[in-house]
């Protein structure tokens, strides 16, 4: 099949994308509730409005895209009635819906975790020995606003022998900028420090001259840089497409605890880091053993691909009885009578080979697949239709933005629409969507047709 662009238009708008989006809406007229997300994004001077639902589908939490609408006014009313008319429209209805989630509403009747998390950290900055954001922004605008001292500073980074990196933008209302920000600035410091306090006549800022000449300023960038991984990291759980309100109290108060973990430890940093360390020998001994030809065989070919003959003889003498490498991995093969048996089992279970995690969408699904209960079935789709964030949303933005780039500034909305359909409801790869199409003999007539 070969077509030019209007044709290829065509059989987005017109072939691809009604099947793909219909059969989520099926999905939907089969479950019991389901939840609707709306953000708004400025292209030009009209507003974008993509109208998301998620619901709990026979094999876990799915989002789904319904409509791609374009909205000249954000008035409450407006808003309103188009999710009104698109869950109508598809047959759905509003006694399904469960919950709403938007962004930057004039009323919060909730709140959203990703905001508490960046505000959290923005306030505390104000309780550090040194104002670290401001130093980020400042750094940034003195370069940002002089390619003279753009190139001034590539000199210092030449006489350092040091590989030339940018300085990254940290932008106040992004979650995810502070931590990225403050490691590049790390990595460059030596670079920037001498940059700065060689600058003559005054013209260091003053908050960058105490910074550079004080150390309380690399304390404070040290200290967030073993602090904010664990906040990012909550925060990237609460921005996953299957996150959802069951997920949010197992993610903040993990959060929490990890905090309050390095309060009581009164030691940032290394103590995680041995503990990390331990765990990763501790399990890759427990994985030689399970293997069929015992540790010490894979000891002796170990040996044997490392040393020679003389050396291994000597290694051998050395053994001795053979004391475990892990008195505590070994402790678990003899019977505790002191323990209960919960305490043993759960110790055991600890210690066993490290098994990819189980999404609890996906637990819950397996666990009532083909079992008659009803009211319990209920609840659960209930409680993961809700969702924990507006990310899903935000990914439609994100993707946008780059379909709708400068080369492809004459697509109809529709077109942007219909393309956001077919990549976000399908999830396919490239070769999955072909292996599709070829599949579906109805989709090839029509877009072999002139017809569409």
């Amino acid at each position: 099949i070969t077509c030019n662009r209007t044709k290829a238009s065509e059989i987005a708008c017109n072939v691809l994308a009604p099947p793909i989006t219909g059969s989520v809406v099926l999905e939907l007229r089969g479950v019991p509730f389901f939840s609707v997300c709306y953000d708004a994004s400025n292209k030009g001077n009209a507003k974008m409005l993509p109208i998301v639902v998620q619901f709990f589908s026979k094999f876990g939490v799915k989002y789904g895209i319904l409509e791609f609408i374009e909205q000249q006014h954000e008035s409450a009313d407006a808003l309103f009635n188009n999710i009104k008319y698109v869950i109508e429209a598809n047959g759905l209805n509003l006694n399904q819906l469960v919950s709403i989630g938007s962004d930057n509403t004039n009323v919060n009747v909730a709140n959203c975790y990703s905001h508490i998390l960046h505000n959290s950290v923005k306030h505390g900055n104000e309780h550090l020995l040194f104002d670290i954001e401001g130093v980020l922004l400042k750094i940034y605008s003195h370069f940002g606003r002089s390619s003279v001292r753009s190139q001034e500073l590539v000199k210092y980074f030449e006489f350092a022998e040091q590989e030339q990196k940018v300085i990254l933008k940290h932008i106040r209302i992004r979650w995810l900028s502070l931590l990225q920000s403050i490691e590049r600035l790390i990595a460059i410091n030596p670079v920037i420090k001498s940059y700065f306090l060689n600058l003559g006549n005054n013209e260091c800022p003053g908050l960058l001259l105490n910074f550079f000449t004080c150390n309380k300023g690399e304390c404070s960038l040290y200290f967030l840089t073993n602090i904010l991984p664990e906040v990012q990291a909550a925060n990237l759980s609460l921005q996953r497409e299957y996150t959802t309100g069951v997920n949010l109290h197992n993610i903040i108060t993990n959060l929490i605890r990890k905090l309050n973990n390095h309060l009581r430890d009164d030691f940032f940093g290394y103590l995680d880091g041995l503990y990390n360390d331990f765990n990763n020998i501790k399990s890759k001994y427990i994985g030689s053993k399970e293997k069929y030809d015992g540790i010490n065989k894979q000891i002796e070919s170990f040996l044997s691909s490392n040393l020679g003959a003389s050396k291994r003889a000597e290694a051998r003498a050395n053994d001795g009885d053979g004391q475990s490498l892990c008195d505590e991995c070994e402790d678990e093969d003899t019977h505790d009578f002191d323990s209960d048996d919960d305490e043993r089992d759960a110790r055991c279970h600890k210690n066993q080979k490290e098994n990819r995690p189980v999404r609890v969408d996906h637990l819950w699904a397996y666990l009532i697949d083909g079992e008659d209960v009803p009211n319990l079935k209920k609840l659960v789709q209930f409680a993961f239709s809700i969702p924990a964030s507006n990310a899903f949303c935000e990914t439609i933005f994100s993707h946008m933005k780059y379909l709708w780039n400068d080369n492809r500034n004459r697509m109809s909305h529709d077109l942007v629409g219909a393309e956001l359909k077919i990549k976000m409801n399908t999830h396919f790869t490239c070769a999955q969507f072909y292996d599709y199409l070829l599949n579906e003999s109805n989709l090839l007539k029509q877009i072999q047709s002139s017809d569409k």
